[in-house]
């Protein structure tokens, strides 16, 4: 399992070769996992080979249909399947010796109703995003047509350790990628751009000294907010520091809130998209 960042076009993949399993899904607590069908999202490089297969609720592997034809050049590619899972989903590539890309999973039910599209990818920084000079990067926007795009970036972008060669983004990158973002999403809707928690200072992935502030990237993605006429939440000022959100009980480590954490921030953007619909 490793993550290769500039296939495109919607950023980081996983890939594997063979029958190497390279993502489980199992079904969640009561009340998270009603749907009548999935789609499957992969990508296609233009290369040969590099069909996907599902095993639904423990059964036999099946080979998706996704449209791999050669010379379209890279591009996303999906397969939905109206089979629920009851207990777990597993995909892997076909058993073959060429690379096979898999982007994530995408659970609906019916087919009216507010459609949640859950995009996230830890380890993600802007640039994995909108960047590294891809042009098909966000095609996955252009696919999907959000009416709301709710953007929570920033923690990598920040991190900085010399030692492990973890390198603290610039403060144009970090404008030049988000802008990249929020311009895609006020395509097709509104963007609610959400600043996260501070982080404890120092920690692993932040060795002294470090360039830049939080705070400086917080203001940089103001301005990107204003620019392109974007909502602007900042979990950081709304909870403080990291000594003021741990007291109260909402991180799990210095960079990743608990439960606790999420249920917080999930009431904060609850309440502002209630005030302003």
């Amino acid at each position: 399992l490793s993550p290769s960042f500039d296939i495109g076009p919607n950023g980081e993949a996983y890939m594997g070769i063979g029958t190497s399993n390279l993502w489980t899904w199992t079904l969640p607590p009561a009340g998270f996992a009603a749907h009548d069908r999935w789609t499957a999202y992969g990508m296609d490089d233009d290369f040969l080979g590099q069909q996907l297969e599902y095993s639904a609720n423990a059964g036999a592997f099946t080979a998706f249909a996704m449209d791999t034809t050669p010379t379209l050049g890279n591009r996303l590619i999906k397969q939905t399947v109206a089979t629920p899972i009851t207990t777990t989903l597993r995909i892997r590539p076909s058993n073959n010796t060429f690379q096979s890309y898999f982007a994530g999973v995408a659970f609906y039910n019916g087919t009216t109703g507010l459609v949640v599209h859950n995009l996230a990818m830890g380890g993600t920084k802007a640039i994995d995003v909108a960047g590294r000079d891809t042009a098909q990067r966000l095609a996955i926007m252009d696919d999907l047509q959000p009416k709301l795009s709710i953007v929570w970036v920033g923690t990598n972008d920040f991190h900085h350790n010399a030692t492990l060669s973890i390198k603290q983004q610039s403060l144009d990158e970090w404008y030049k990628y988000y802008d990249k973002i929020a311009a895609k999403a006020r395509q097709y809707g509104d963007c609610l751009m959400i600043y996260p928690m501070a982080s404890q200072i120092p920690n692993v992935l932040q060795e002294a000294p470090w360039p830049r502030e939080q705070a400086d990237y917080a203001r940089v993605a103001r301005a990107i907010a204003a620019k392109r006429d974007c909502g602007f939440i900042s979990v950081q000022q709304a909870w403080g520091t990291w000594d003021q959100a741990n007291a109260r009980a909402r991180m799990a480590d210095s960079w990743h809130i608990n439960e606790a954490g999420h249920v917080a921030v999930k009431k904060i953007i609850k309440n502002v998209i209630t005030r302003n619909s």
